[in-house]
This record gives C-alpha cells, sequence and structure tokens, in this order.
C-alpha cells in the first residue's frame, strides 16, 4: 500500500512565512519550516542602487529631429521585485519537496496581493497540488487559531 503523503499549509505574506503540516483527520497541523525575508520590509530607496536610467526620446511633429532624455520606470518597484525573489524562494523549496513526494495537497495562505505573486512564480507543477487558498493574512496567528480558521479548507 503507498505511502499517504500530508497535506501542507504554507502560511505567508511578502516578509515571512511559515510551512506547516496536516498528516490527516484528527491530527493537529505541525509547523515544519519558517522563513523571513527583511528586505521585502525595506524601504523602497533603501532596496535601489541608483537613480533610474536615462533614455534619448524622439519627437514627431514641429521639434521632429530633437531629442529629450527621460527617466525610464522600471516595471516592479525594488520592494516589489524583492516579493518575487520572497515568493520564488518559497515556491522554489515546495518544488523541492514536492519532487520528494513529501506532501501530495497544498493550500496557501496569503494576503491578496502575495498570495498572486506566489501564484505567478510557482512552477507548474507545484500549482496543480494546490487544493486551496485562502486571501487572508494569516502570518501571526497562534498555531491554534490558525488551525481553528483554517478548518474548513485543511479537512475538505
Amino acid at each position: 500500500m503507498a505511502k499517504y503523503a500530508p497535506t501542507w499549509i504554507l502560511v505567508a505574506d511578502s516578509s515571512r512565512a511559515r510551512l506547516f503540516k496536516y498528516a490527516g483527520f484528527g491530527a493537529a497541523i505541525e509547523q515544519l519550516s519558517e522563513w523571513s525575508h527583511p528586505e521585502s520590509r525595506a524601504k523602497n530607496q533603501d532596496l535601489a542602487s541608483d537613480r533610474p536610467g536615462r533614455v534619448w526620446q524622439s519627437h514627431v511633429g514641429p521639434f521632429q529631429g530633437r531629442g529629450s532624455r527621460s527617466g525610464m520606470e522600471p516595471d516592479l518597484t525594488p520592494k516589489e521585485i524583492e516579493h518575487q525573489h520572497f515568493a520564488r524562494s518559497l515556491t522554489s523549496a515546495l518544488g523541492k519537496s514536492l519532487a520528494e513526494n513529501a506532501y501530495d495537497r497544498l493550500i496557501l495562505v496569503a494576503n491578496p496581493q502575495f498570495l498572486g505573486t506566489l501564484r505567478q512564480v510557482a512552477d507548474e507543477q507545484v500549482l496543480k497540488h494546490v487544493v486551496a487558498s485562502v486571501d487572508k493574512d494569516y502570518t501571526a496567528f497562534p498555531v491554534k487559531d490558525l488551525e481553528a480558521h483554517l478548518a474548513s479548507v485543511i479537512h475538505s
């Protein structure tokens, strides 16, 4: 008979995360890992190395042939880039554990913005094992409170 693979629960925000295991009916959830990413709490100006680059823009119309310089705005702020780095490291750890058959079902719990980032950067195989998502920030909850708030998704 095949060994039962537990459900894992990732509870995260953009700067910290906890990973829990639920082994099945009657079992309490147990914490497996904890991560912290202080860079996600830093201010944008503290994360940026220098000012944005400059580009020449050409103009059409009466000023044709003359150019002006403009600051290039990055697609993501330095803080958003740090959020993605953290999400990638979390989903990478989930991917490695999935390859080792450490879990079968995965529940993602994060605030709506970070939950979207996790989904965006996660490997396709990891996403196939996500059975529920909860768009709430429960990172500061004690285990007992967390278990009570997630009971309906854990036991489904």
